[in-house]
């Protein structure tokens, strides 16, 4: 409880005084073996802890993440959640509905294959794209609200859990790539 005062304090002090332009929590650490996820403040040394079921289901802790990083936290979450059934009380998880806020991409529906479709709201144009595929795209996964992002990333964990196959890649690292004319 008094996790959940401090990140609606920050909230609502970060939102009062307008000091910062994005994320306002950044992940600094998931820790597998005792299912916690390290959060630091932006522009502050506060640390705080946080179990990974409570972080995934909290919508305040969603919102104030960058997408790309609640597609990790999902992600992260999906593939514990799947590989390790006793290890999270599913019903502690909330389903919260997704913000409605002024995001690019809305995700519209998922299919039975467990592919995603999506609208981008500008060109209008939609999209079907499995979550793997989406999640392994950061352009894209940034385009996404930080609760569709960790939803996202929450299927895509979960398909990775099951197919051994799949490749999920989003890490926290930046990639380069070479690209030839």
């Amino acid at each position: 409880m008094i996790k959940l005062n401090f990140f609606r304090k920050v909230k609502n002090y970060s939102s009062m005084l307008n000091f910062f332009s994005g994320p306002a929590y950044n992940i600094v650490k998931i820790d597998f073996s005792e299912n916690t996820v390290t959060f630091r403040v932006k522009n502050k040394a506060v640390l705080v802890k946080y179990n990974l079921s409570e972080a995934v289901s909290d919508e305040n802790v969603i919102d104030m993440l960058s997408p790309c990083e609640a597609c990790w936290l999902g992600g992260c979450f999906g593939q514990k959640i799947h590989s390790e059934e006793n290890a999270f009380d599913r019903s502690k998880v909330k389903s919260a509905g997704f913000k409605n806020d002024c995001s690019q991409c809305k995700i519209i529906f998922q299919n039975r294959k467990g592919e995603i479709g999506y609208i981008d709201q500008k060109s209008k144009e939609e999209f079907v794209a499995s979550p793997v595929a989406i999640a392994n795209n950061k352009y894209i996964v940034s385009k996404f609200s930080s609760s569709e992002a960790c939803y996202i990333g929450i299927l895509a964990g979960v398909h990775v859990a099951k197919n051994k196959n799949a490749r999920y890649s989003m890490s926290k690292s930046a990639k380069l790539r070479l690209v030839k004319n």
